[in-house]
């Protein structure tokens, strides 16, 4: 029967390689060790787990309203920055565009914006982005003559009832965000 034959071989082998390889692995690593497993690091409950940053989300842990685990996303404070650097840049060169022209682009960012960062969790991030595109935006128009350079945010608020920028909202669900 060469299928029990494989069996034996094989468990011979498992049991040389484990005793070989068992002292490189860390006192906390538990994936595929005999005794050992990932449901076990989880209920160990040693330390909190660490945040991270992948994808432009910094990966943190908290809580739900019902008091059960849950992994919560945030806007990387790095990528936002340099989001935003670049931003001014391109809004500087759109400067002296027609208004209709620079709103298409800010509300085109803007959408592109909520629609990959638009998470549960994430709603004072991407409204911190709305406020920041707007001084963006008002920044630019000052500096486009003379007699805008005095513009302030009532007539700035004017401008933007009749150019209205999207406003900031989660545009993926709870089952979205899980993927």
């Amino acid at each position: 029967m060469p299928a029990l034959e494989d069996k034996i071989v094989q468990s011979a082998v498992a049991e040389v390689l484990s005793a070989v390889y068992e002292v490189d692995f860390l006192g906390f690593s538990f994936g595929f060790r005999p005794g050992r497993s990932p449901h076990m690091a989880l209920d160990g409950g040693e330390r909190r787990p660490e945040t991270f940053a992948f994808l432009g989300f910094t990966h943190y842990c908290g809580r739900t309203r019902d008091g059960r685990f849950i992994v919560k996303h945030k806007t990387e404070g790095k990528r936002l920055t340099r989001k935003l650097t670049a931003l001014r840049q391109d809004a500087w060169r759109l400067m002296h565009a027609p208004m209709a022209a620079q709103h298409r682009w800010f509300a085109a960012v803007l959408r592109g914006h909520y629609g990959y960062y638009g998470r549960p969790h994430n709603y004072p991030a991407l409204n911190g982005f709305h406020r920041q595109m707007r001084r963006i935006w008002l920044r630019c128009l000052r500096r486009r003559s003379q007699k805008s350079r005095r513009m302030g945010w009532s007539e700035f608020e004017t401008l933007t009832a009749r150019f209205p920028l999207p406003t900031p909202r989660i545009t993926r669900t709870w089952a979205q965000a899980r993927i």
